[in-house]
């Protein structure tokens, strides 16, 4: 039975909640930041994997660390295109519903290997033992585990690049304004004058970077309201805008500039008054 003592016999497990821990911080909070990069792949391309052989062979004579680590690789890239397929049919495809799948997977994943674990004698349990494996007994099983730690992390390179460099296609913005029922039924309304008049404005940003727009919006070339927005890559910002002229008009103007770049819109919509 593991006891506190044996730290060892947990240190692996520990680390990897540990990890899903900062992993979903960076998820949720971060946006195409280096760290949530790191957490995430690791979390999609390793992890999945490694508990699956933590869960099988328990036991340290079972599966050397480098073996361990090459089947972690290779059964995390079977499980996780099955929990896309499962995905794909169900609640679809999104980076949140990916990654509460692999949670979910997870989590009785590693209880199921503490238990097994729990069931060992202390000198049986598997740990992860870098300095014996530092000190070199064969020197061909060294050679070949340097050429096969090699050989993954040139994967790992690889499949990362893919995922953080996809093909760049044509860079555009979306920009579309409704009324206020999120309808085209009454885009020519009359203005009330000196009261509030509500129309709803969404952008989507397909410009494969973040970017700040600014929305100005004008009856007859005077400026009523002006309101900022910082969207990100893939990412979509809908909200009602109000305005309140203060004189009659036929010409109103819906005006998108990018980074605050004012000399000419970016994206212009008219709509002329009745």
């Amino acid at each position: 039975m593991v006891t506190l003592k044996n730290i060892k016999a947990y240190f692996d497990l520990s680390i990897i909640i540990i990890w899903f821990l900062i992993g979903s911080i960076s998820i949720i909070f971060f946006k195409e930041n280096i760290i949530r990069t790191i957490f995430g792949l690791s979390i999609v391309l390793f992890f999945p994997g490694y508990i699956l052989t933590l869960v099988c062979y328990p036991k340290k004579k079972d599966l050397g660390n480098i073996e361990r680590l090459a089947i972690g690789l290779g059964m995390s890239i079977v499980i996780v295109p099955i929990l896309g397929l499962i995905l794909n049919f169900s609640i679809g495809l999104r980076l949140m519903t990916i990654y509460l799948s692999i949670i979910i997977y997870s989590i009785p994943m590693i209880m199921l290997a503490f238990y097994r674990r729990n069931k060992l004698n202390e000198d049986e349990i598997f740990f992860i033992d870098i300095i014996g494996y530092i000190k070199p007994k064969n020197i061909k099983i060294d050679i070949l585990g340097i050429i096969l730690i090699l050989s993954i992390i040139a994967a790992i390179v690889f499949v990362s690049y893919v995922i953080i460099t996809p093909k760049i296609g044509d860079r555009f913005t979306e920009f579309y304004v409704l009324d206020e029922e999120k309808t085209a039924n009454n885009y020519s309304k009359v203005l009330e004058i000196g009261r509030v008049n509500k129309y709803f404005i969404g952008i989507s940003n397909h410009e494969y970077t973040y970017v700040n727009y600014t929305i100005k919006v004008s009856l007859d070339d005077e400026i009523l309201t002006t309101k900022e927005i910082n969207i990100g890559n893939n990412e979509k910002w809908e909200d009602n805008i109000e305005i309140i002229p203060a004189k009659e008009g036929k010409r109103l103007e819906f005006l998108l500039y990018k980074e605050n770049d004012f000399s000419i819109p970016y994206r212009k919509l008219n709509l002329w008054m009745r």
